[in-house]
């Protein structure tokens, strides 16, 4: 194989730049997702009820008035939805991650097999002895 096929090989910018990206991709994904997860839990939990329960309004005589239904806001809930291609493309995005966090592992697990007659392990390129 000549150099000019994969020249980035063979650039130390780009062989940092792989193994920051190769060890820290997990725990940007993860931080990413709970972020996201956080946020949208956020603005789909109802909002506390500011009236008092104990207080009954009484109409003439004294008379405890019959108790309505009407919400004030019963629009802003379909407003925080999002629209159907939207989550599939999130489903499938999520799909995807997954599998590459399947393929990593899968990837790990080949790699230490092939190479267990010389005592390899994940992170061993990277450890100074």
């Amino acid at each position: 194989m000549s150099t000019m096929a994969v020249p980035w090989v063979y650039n130390k910018t780009a062989q940092h730049l792989a193994v920051v990206v190769h060890y820290s991709y997990a725990i940007i994904l993860l931080v990413f997702f709970l972020f996201v997860v956080t946020l949208r839990s956020i603005l789909t939990s109802e909002k506390p009820n500011n009236e008092d329960p104990k207080v009954e309004e009484t109409g003439p005589g004294g008379k405890p008035l019959p108790k309505t239904s009407v919400k004030p806001f019963r629009n802003s809930e379909s407003n925080l939805d999002f629209s159907r291609p939207r989550k599939l493309l999130f489903d499938w995005l999520s799909v995807f991650i997954s599998c590459t966090f399947i393929a990593n592992a899968t990837s790990v697990i080949i790699h230490a097999i092939v190479k267990r007659t010389q005592s390899w392990w994940c992170g061993k390129d990277v450890v100074v002895s």
